[in-house]
Formats: C-alpha cells, sequence, structure tokens
C-alpha cells in the first residue's frame, strides 16, 4: 500500500512540475520579444562600468577601482579620446603654453570631459585662453575619495608640479564617498573612527560573476522582468547597474578627505570649483567649512551663475548641458575659471599681458572673458 501512494505522490509531483514548466515556456514564448536572441540578459544588458561604459579607455584597479589608460587613443562619443602618460587626458591641439606655471586639474567625469572630444573639455579650454599647460587627471565616476587616494598614489603633485591646483565636484561625489560598489565595481572608501579616516580597501573585480540561479533564469526574458522589478540588487550584482551604499556620515568624510588634500598640495594654490546645477545643503556646508578652515583656498562657485542664468534665459542653459556639460558649457567653465587666474599670479601674468600687447588676437581674447555681468559674479568668486 505504501509503495503504490509514494509512486501517486511522485507521479502527482511530476504531473504539476510539468505543468508548471509547459505553462512557463508558453507564457514566455508569448511575451518574448521575437527578435530576442537566447542568450544570458542580464550580461547582454549590462556590464560593469569599465566594461560597458569606458570600454578600452580605462582599467581596473586595485586599490582606486578604476583609472583611466594611458596612451591610448578610443573612438568615443563621437570622436577620438586620447591619454597620455599616467592616464591624463589630452587637450588636443597644443597652443603656446606656459610650462612653468602649469595647472593640474582634479575631478570626475565633468572634469575628464564626458561625452566631448579632448579640445572641448574645460581643462582644454582653460588651457587656450589662460597659455598655461593645463594637466587633466579627471577620472569619470569617482568620488572625493578615489581623487584624494589617486593623487596620493601616483605622487601627480610632485610629478608635474603644478602652481595652481583645481579640485572640481558636483554634489553627488559627496555622495560617492558612501559607496562601496559603483557601476558594479568595487571602490575604496572610508569610515570614521573616534573622527578619523579608516581606509576600507577592496579587490576590484574584472568579470561579472552569476551564480547558479542568475546563470540558468537569466535566459528567461519573463525572469529578467520580474527579477529586476523586484530584486534589482541581487539580479543585477556585479554589472553597471550595481551600487552599493553604506550608512555613514558623508559630509563629515568629505571634510576629513579636503583635509588630507590639503595636506598633499604643498602649498599650491589651491581652486576649489563647484559645477553643481542646484543648491544642496551638504554642499554649502561643506563650502562654508572650506572658506573658514582654509581662507586662502579660492572658492568658484558656479550654482548661483547656473541657477541665475536658467532663470534669465533658459535656452543658453539648456545648451550647456547634454547629462555632462557640452563644449558650449564647458567654454562657459573655463572661462569663469581664466578670468579669475589672471588675477592671481601677478608674475606670470605680466608675462601675458606684455605679450598680448604686441597680440592683437590675444589682447581680444583677455577682453572676451567672462562675458557675464560680473554683479552676481561676486557671489561665484570668493577668497
Amino acid at each position: 500500500m505504501l509503495p503504490k501512494l509514494l509512486k501517486n505522490i511522485a507521479l502527482n509531483s511530476l504531473l504539476v512540475i510539468g505543468s508548471v514548466l509547459i505553462g512557463f515556456i508558453l507564457v514566455e514564448l508569448t511575451f518574448r520579444p521575437h527578435n530576442l536572441k537566447f542568450e544570458n540578459l542580464i550580461l547582454k544588458e549590462d556590464d560593469d562600468l569599465v566594461n560597458k561604459f569606458y570600454d578600452k579607455l580605462f582599467k581596473y584597479d586595485p586599490t582606486l577601482g578604476w583609472l583611466p589608460l594611458s596612451n591610448v587613443s578610443v573612438s568615443k562619443w563621437g570622436s577620438q579620446v586620447k591619454t597620455l602618460d599616467d592616464g591624463i587626458r589630452s587637450n588636443g591641439a597644443p597652443t603656446v603654453l606656459n610650462d612653468h606655471a602649469p595647472i593640474l586639474a582634479l575631478g570626475d567625469s565633468f572634469t575628464f570631459g564626458d561625452q566631448v572630444s579632448d579640445d572641448k573639455t574645460w581643462p582644454s579650454y582653460l588651457e587656450q585662453l589662460t597659455h598655461r599647460k593645463v594637466y587633466n587627471a579627471g577620472v569619470s565616476s569617482y568620488g572625493i575619495d578615489q581623487v584624494v587616494l589617486r593623487l596620493e598614489k601616483e605622487n601627480l603633485i610632485k610629478k608635474y608640479n603644478p602652481k595652481i591646483i583645481i579640485l572640481s565636484i558636483i554634489y553627488d561625489d559627496i555622495l560617492r564617498c558612501m559607496q562601496t560598489v559603483r557601476h558594479g565595481d568595487s571602490k575604496p572608501y572610508f569610515t570614521l573612527k573616534n573622527d578619523e579616516l579608516v581606509l576600507q580597501k577592496q579587490p576590484a573585480s574584472e568579470t561579472v560573476r552569476l551564480d547558479w540561479f542568475r546563470n540558468i533564469f537569466g535566459y528567461s526574458y519573463i525572469c529578467h522582468k520580474l527579477m529586476s522589478d523586484r530584486f534589482p540588487d541581487y539580479w543585477f550584482r556585479g554589472t553597471s547597474r550595481e551600487f552599493r551604499t553604506i550608512p555613514g556620515d558623508s559630509l563629515k568624510i568629505t571634510e576629513l578627505l579636503f583635509d588630507r588634500f590639503m595636506r598633499s598640495t604643498q602649498s599650491k594654490d589651491v581652486i576649489f570649483l563647484i559645477q553643481e546645477r542646484a543648491r544642496w545643503g551638504d554642499l554649502e556646508s561643506l563650502i562654508d567649512y572650506i572658506r573658514k578652515t582654509y581662507p586662502k583656498v579660492h572658492v568658484v562657485y558656479l550654482t548661483p551663475t547656473l541657477i541665475h542664468l536658467e532663470n534669465t534665459n533658459p535656452q543658453e542653459y539648456d545648451s550647456f548641458f547634454y547629462g555632462h556639460m557640452t563644449a558650449v558649457g564647458n567654454k562657459f567653465v573655463a572661462e569663469i575659471l581664466a578670468k579669475y587666474i589672471l588675477t592671481l599670479h601677478d608674475y606670470q601674468n605680466r608675462r601675458i599681458i606684455k605679450r598680448a600687447r604686441r597680440d592683437s588676437n590675444l589682447h581680444q581674447q583677455l577682453r572676451r572673458l567672462l562675458p557675464y555681468p560680473l554683479g552676481y559674479g561676486r557671489k561665484v568668486f570668493s577668497q
């Protein structure tokens, strides 16, 4: 009697499983797009930051998470993107330069110049306007923590001996300090212990590793849609859609990182550039902290200018952005920085002004700098 009962249970179980599988296949065939190839949709739709967004341009780094490759030229954003030694981005065609007073530009993708060609980034325009060599050491998707760590690890100040250092940020760079994974790639991060920074290093993963469930059911269109909506953190782990954030005081960590950054600058002139389009409490608190703690740091706060422009000339404001800044937007940033830099170093600027007296083109170029009213520009420039 018992063997017969077990046999019936096994048979009924197989019938249920078979019915579920047949039903699942019918639903899959009904809703699956007819032109969709049979492949793992997790890997098809998403790869990690390095392989998806910056393939052949960036590399994995065990300390920093990722870095631009050195001396490569890649077709991207409709043009060629070229890097030099240490992953420094090229500024395009060379111009007449003053190598005795170079500028080092640090920051994220807004500094690196995502979505524009080499000669249309703000560091490139700044080089053209000031006639000083500008080293573009921006790295896309970096937080302030990675910017500071790279400055230290690669000893960029000693290598390039800049006269001026520009640290450019947006508000999200503060939040990125609390991320342990960004776009599927592990990154270093800091925690606080007794109000001191503690570095937490993580190895960078070079390939997306799927567990057995994602390896099998990633081929299903229905599973892919359901898991994407209900459990995206698990489903997209190791891809560009994975972000992991830990709790913590991002503002305090950023302030301490700025202290660490200032210790690395070796008494160079520092410009703190904020390219954010909207006002954020943490960002303005950071500006207040820098102004009080480091009064010699030159704060260039573009947000009031951008808000003013959006309210008075929205068409021109829209021309500044295409996700990142357009060539027009980057030139706007460079003009403001150039106007400011030309007031910083009397000796170097006297040489430029002296040349401008003999060069009418250079003279007109200097007179055209900052074609925006200085009335509200005072909110931008503060020492």
